[in-house]
């Protein structure tokens, strides 16, 4: 089957008003991020490898990524999952992981925060997905979305060290070519 038939097949395949669409997770290593001062990755047995967010300090990282091709902007679906704990019992019960978004297209100014929405999970020891739901925003392909993930300030007293394990990216995708110009 030539290549350009296999798009045709698997574009045929999936309803046009399909809800569900191709999901795609992308992990962004712990090595790629820009992890802010005071934050380094350490192995250890208990947390195998993690990103260490030292006490007092409330900037995990700052990231960028751009827009992929295949992004579905119909569907506008973005997110972006962090997984992580405390990284011993904490001294309070309100460490919290919150998200600034900046958006930035070619030919404009970088925008204001997008403020995704904070889900409120309060961090232990035990490790838990936090999921920060970016869509919404009109994203378009090539678009660059710069990430700040931040403790809620909470993270200020001793023994309160946040572990960062694993950063993924989701969004829905199309079946596309590998033309930006062509994505019919």
């Amino acid at each position: 089957m030539a290549h350009n038939n296999l798009l045709t097949q698997l574009t045929a395949s999936i309803p046009e008003n399909d809800s569900s669409g191709i999901v795609v997770r992308r992990q962004v290593t712990l090595a790629a991020l820009n992890l802010a001062t005071n934050v380094a990755i350490a192995a250890d047995e208990t947390n195998a490898i993690a990103a260490i967010v030292q006490e007092t300090n409330d900037i995990v990282f700052l990231q960028d990524f751009i827009i992929p091709i295949d992004y579905d902007v119909v569907s506008d679906h973005l997110k972006v999952r962090v997984l992580v704990s405390m990284l011993t019992v904490s001294t309070d019960t309100d460490v919290e992981v919150d998200m600034e978004v900046y958006k930035k297209t070619a030919g404009s100014a970088l925008g204001s925060d997008l403020d995704p929405t904070a889900p409120g999970t309060i961090l232990s020891t035990t490790e838990q997905w936090i999921e920060f739901d970016l869509s919404g925003n009109s994203w378009d392909v090539e678009d660059i979305a710069f990430i700040r993930l931040i403790t809620n300030g909470g993270n200020d007293t001793n023994a309160e060290e946040v572990a960062l394990h694993a950063v993924e990216i989701e969004y829905k995708s199309l079946v596309v070519a590998s033309i930006l110009t062509d994505r019919a």
